[in-house]
């Protein structure tokens, strides 16, 4: 039924810990929803918001829809097999105007955000949820008013006025009371009633702090609307990144999202550039994949090559740091072909995250390098972290030990950590049965996307 849905939603959202309140028509929740669900919510809390909903309304077997993102907030929708519907609509702000300026420019109006409200947690057959004082309820149903002229807000608007809380605050505004049911039969009396009341209730904080937060929010939503969102994987060689990258590949276009997948974003100008010039210097006779190191000339250049390992020479450690130093500033580089990338296409999939190369080629720790780079790199929407029994993936990459393996998933949980983004990597079993590994795949996209 839908009043479960309704009650289980607002569960949700308070187990979460959301900043919100419902704004009007709650009287006969859960049973009674009207069109839709106005919701005041904090920005930070939106992805969160998205994701509660979700799992709500697959739990109650509705159809999930998230429809267009505004400038200042964004709907969801359910539908249920018997044709109920649940329509929720989050906001960031509420516009409102209390000094001649807002009134005269047309777009411009004060902005009241979800933590200048007061929260009061409000319980009605069963169903548990916030809502604004008082104070702020008159305030925001006076506004609406203007807009719907509903006669249920202006009947409440007049009870509310007789509350302690209201009438304390209305005589503090100079508003003359008691304000007759006349008094809304003219526009410019009501809007001379609400410009006193929000600059009393909201008018302290200054003007310029509003609007900044409110320009912030306008610059994530553009970067969210213009840019697709971007998938890091990440594990040693033989992990499975490539079968993985397919698996996504395939479920996001059997949806119809275009996907571009990038193996990694290292390999770009300045890279093929230094083996070129390898190459010219080294003719045939240099072969990097030979046993012998003998045969692999111009390595002080650079090499990047699984058997690269420590011979013990301070050489060797130079080389590690010059190829390391091309790789960091080819990862700046490659992500503008990347930033075009999630401009084109729906979704980017980077097979190679970029944190492996402080690890992956035997790299030594250069303890100063990661903790400055490595917070700099563009951070993911969110990512992969393929797991698998260190001697499995040795048998399947035989020029990796299961001591080398076990090192790599160490340094990768101190790169992430000192990245400030290891919670947003997700770990992925590969050493499974296949459809085990497709189905934990599955259940983080239906969680993040």
């Amino acid at each position: 039924m839908l009043s479960d849905v309704v009650t289980s939603i607002f569960g949700a959202l308070n187990k979460g810990s959301f900043r919100y309140i419902v704004l009007r028509n709650y009287e006969k929740y859960p049973f009674e929803i009207g069109n839709d669900i106005d919701i005041l919510l904090h920005a930070d809390d939106s992805i969160a918001a998205i994701k509660a909903s979700k799992e709500v309304f697959k739990a109650h077997s509705y159809d999930f829809e998230r429809l267009p993102i505004t400038v200042n907030g964004f709907l969801l929708k359910g539908s249920g097999g018997n044709g109920e519907a649940l329509v929720i609509h989050f906001q960031y702000w509420v516009s409102l105007e209390y000094t001649y300026l807002h009134c005269s420019l047309p777009g411009l109006s004060h902005k009241i955000f979800a933590q200048d409200v007061t929260p009061v947690h409000r319980v009605q057959n069963d169903c548990a949820f916030y809502i604004g004082s008082d104070v702020d309820r008159f305030a925001l149903l006076l506004r609406q008013w203007l807009f719907k002229r509903k006669t249920c807000y202006r009947e409440e608007v007049l009870n509310l006025q007789h509350s302690y809380g209201v009438n304390e605050f209305l005589q503090a505004s100079g508003i003359k009371l008691p304000i007759e049911k006349s008094a809304f039969e003219s526009d410019r009396l009501v809007k001379r009633f609400l410009r006193k009341i929000a600059k009393k209730r909201w008018g302290h904080s200054p003007f310029w702090h509003r609007y900044f937060k409110a320009f912030l929010m306008v610059i994530r939503f553009k970067k969210r609307s213009l840019f697709a969102p971007v998938i890091y994987i990440t594990g040693p060689d033989g992990a499975g990144k490539t079968s993985v990258s397919s698996i996504l590949s395939s479920r996001f276009s059997e949806q119809g999202v275009k996907v571009k997948h990038v193996y990694s974003v290292k390999r770009n100008l300045i890279r093929h550039l230094v083996f070129t010039i390898r190459r010219r210097l080294s003719g045939r006779k240099d072969n990097k994949f030979s046993a012998n190191p003998a045969s692999r000339r111009f390595r002080f250049i650079m090499t990047e090559d699984i058997t690269d390992r420590n011979d013990g020479s301070i050489f060797w450690k130079m080389r590690k740091f010059m190829t390391l130093c091309i790789s960091i500033l080819d990862v700046f580089i490659n992500f503008i072909p990347v930033q075009f990338f999630r401009y084109k296409y729906d979704v980017v999939i980077v097979e190679t995250s970029p944190y492996d190369i402080f690890i992956k080629y035997h790299m030594p720790e250069f303890n100063y390098l990661e903790e400055v780079f490595s917070p700099l790199f563009p951070k993911a929407s969110f990512g992969l972290l393929l797991k698998a029994k260190p001697q499995i993936i040795a048998n399947r990459k035989n020029e990796l030990t299961p001591v080398e393996i076990e090192h790599y998933y160490h340094r990768l949980n101190v790169l992430l950590q000192r990245a400030n983004c290891s919670t947003s990597f997700y770990t992925v079993r590969t050493d499974i049965d296949m459809q085990e590994t497709e189905s934990e795949i599955q259940r983080i996209l239906d969680q993040r996307c």
